[in-house]
């Protein structure tokens, strides 16, 4: 769907209210169906992997910065694989200006996306292994009733899974974005988030709360870089350079250096709030003062 101004915005509060609908809704069935204690649980859960989010280190914003940088640039294509290129050896370049034509430009727009997507990867992977711990210690980080301490493990894995997806997908949700598919972009997001309270209300238990938002946020990575293809006017180009023949170390520096400034405004914020309840409770020793603990 083109984008306009008008499209974009509307389809972006769109994308914010379904992600808080398919919160509230799940979390209402979990309470009504299962009881106080599964919804708590899934509360405990919910806070805890969304620390997860930073370990994408802004990619998304960054890559989307330095896309609409380099967009329009001449060098928009990737050229078939070299013989030094087939050796292992990646693209150099530092070579001569004259040289320079057999490898993809370092403002190449598949270049970008590639580097990205494979540090998305690589940021994935480490999250993964982040989840396998806290799955595997849950009680040394997480105190929770002896009988949920069986599904606590196998919750904590799908939903931060289905949150990995997600961050997955940045990469061609950037993609889709700098080249005039907001709304798009939009509307797949709300529309996982919608399929998550279909497949949760087709069978409410606490174990498929987990499910299917791991199904719902891999639907989402399969329609973003399904998208991000079809609708690109390089395709062919960029699914050749998505490889890690082209991937620029310095480039994916220069990607997280700027968005981890983001992240850091972000976490600035995530550990501001309980600050908020340190000084009330301080300031205000009064019979109100736990109501704001």
């Amino acid at each position: 769907m083109p984008s306009t101004t008008r499209r974009d915005i509307a389809s972006a509060y769109l994308a914010s209210f379904t992600k808080l609908a398919s919160w509230l809704t799940v979390s209402a069935l979990v309470y009504r169906h299962l009881g106080p204690a599964p919804f708590a649980l899934l509360a405990l859960i919910r806070s805890t992997i969304g620390l997860l989010t930073y370990t994408s280190l802004g990619l998304a914003p960054s890559l989307i910065h330095h896309l609409a940088q380099i967009k329009g640039d001449t060098a928009t294509y990737c050229p078939s694989l070299t013989s030094r290129q087939r050796a292992g050896i990646a693209p150099d370049f530092s070579l001569n200006k004259g040289d320079t034509a057999a490898y993809p430009s370092p403002n190449s727009l598949p270049l970008a996306y590639s580097t990205a997507t494979l540090t998305s990867l690589f940021l994935s992977l480490v999250g993964t292994l982040l989840l396998i711990l806290l799955s595997s210690h849950t009680s040394l980080w997480l105190r929770i009733p002896p009988d949920y301490t069986s599904a606590a493990p196998t919750l904590i894995l799908t939903l931060g899974l289905g949150l990995l997806a997600r961050l997955l997908s940045d990469p061609p949700s950037a993609h889709l974005q700098t080249h005039h598919h907001i709304t798009t972009d939009n509307l797949l997001l709300s529309s996982s988030d919608l399929l998550w309270i279909l497949l949760f209300s087709l069978h409410p238990t606490l174990p498929n709360a987990g499910a299917s938002f791991l199904y719902a946020n891999l639907f989402l990575l399969l329609s973003r870089y399904t998208l991000a293809h079809r609708l690109s006017n390089s395709r062919n180009a960029t699914r050749r350079c998505a490889s890690p023949k082209y991937f620029s170390l310095p480039l994916a520096r220069s990607l997280l250096a700027y968005g981890f400034f983001i992240t850091l405004a972000q976490l600035a914020d995530y550990l501001y709030a309980p600050t908020d309840y340190l000084l009330i409770n301080h300031l205000f020793p009064h019979p109100t003062a736990p109501l704001a603990a």
